[in-house]
C-alpha cells in the first residue's frame, strides 16, 4: 500500500473519532503486514499502538479480517492461535486487509482503542475510504431527431 492511500485512510479514522470525540489507533501495514504508517489521537493510549499494528499485521497475514479470524478460533478451538507460532498475530477485531480492484492484498488496517464493535466499524470505514470512486455516467438525457 503506498503512503498516500495509508494516510487517506488514517485521516478518514482520526476525522470520525473527532466527530465522534472518540480516542483511538489507526494503523496501516503493507501486504506482509509491516507498518507503513499509524497515528493516534491525543488521549488514545499508548498501550494500544501494538495491539493496533498486530490487528493490521494479522489481517494481512491471514487475508481476512480479524474478527472472522476470532470468530473461526472461537468455533474450533481458541488454543489454535499457538499454531501460528508468532507473538504479533492477534484474534481482536479492528484488523481488516485492504484488497486492490483485482482482490490482491495490498495491505491492512488496524484500529484499537475502542469496543471491538467501533474498532471493527473504523477499520471498515478506513477500507472503503481506499475503494476506487465508481465510475461517474452523464445523466443528461440525450434527444435525437
Amino acid at each position: 500500500m503506498e503512503l498516500k492511500q495509508g494516510i487517506k485512510a488514517i485521516n478518514t479514522v482520526i476525522h470520525a473519532c473527532i466527530r465522534e470525540n472518540k480516542e483511538a489507533i489507526v494503523a496501516v501495514v503493507d501486504p506482509h503486514g509491516e507498518l507503513v504508517t499509524f497515528a493516534r489521537t491525543d488521549k488514545a493510549a499508548l498501550s494500544d499502538i501494538q495491539v493496533a499494528i498486530n490487528k493490521g499485521y494479522t489481517a494481512a497475514r491471514t487475508q481476512q479480517d480479524t474478527q472472522a479470524f476470532a470468530q473461526k478460533l472461537q468455533a474450533n478451538n481458541p488454543e489454535h492461535i499457538r499454531y501460528y507460532d508468532d507473538p504479533r498475530i492477534v484474534s481482536w477485531p479492528g484488523g481488516i486487509p485492504v484488497m486492490d480492484p483485482d482482490r490482491q492484498l495490498i495491505g491492512a488496517i488496524g484500529v484499537s482503542g475502542l469496543s471491538d464493535e467501533d474498532n471493527h466499524t473504523l477499520a471498515q470505514l478506513a477500507v472503503q475510504s481506499l475503494q476506487p470512486e465508481p465510475a461517474q455516467t452523464d445523466k443528461k438525457i440525450q434527444l435525437y431527431s
